[in-house]
């Protein structure tokens, strides 16, 4: 079994701490998504690639990605999802989003 899929449990404890609720699961892909207002976090077990989706009240809804998040950093990223690695510490870290609105 992959060490992984083990930490689901831990993902979702940190997630519940910081105020986000399981949206939707598909195991088949190893995809977790929490969301709370204006926010959703999509984490990739298999890899540990996390998306965040955030709206901005000025520019509209902002994506980035992480790639091997590992769980303190994760943790970091549920408390402030705009947070960077130093790998990705850039202005253009953002991606702008139009066609679809935060949920």
């Amino acid at each position: 079994m992959d060490d992984r899929v083990c930490w689901e449990p831990e993902i979702m404890a940190l997630a519940r701490q910081y105020g986000y609720h399981l949206e939707q699961r598909q195991p088949a892909i190893g995809l977790l998504i929490y969301v709370k207002p204006g926010i959703q976090v999509n984490i990739y077990t298999t890899t540990m690639t996390v998306a965040t989706i955030v709206h901005h009240p000025t520019r509209g809804v902002n994506q980035l990605f992480r790639r091997q998040v590992t769980l303190p950093f994760l943790e970091q990223i549920f408390d402030n999802p705009r947070v960077h690695t130093k790998a990705q510490d850039r202005a253009h870290g953002y991606r702008q989003r139009h066609e679809r609105a935060c949920t």
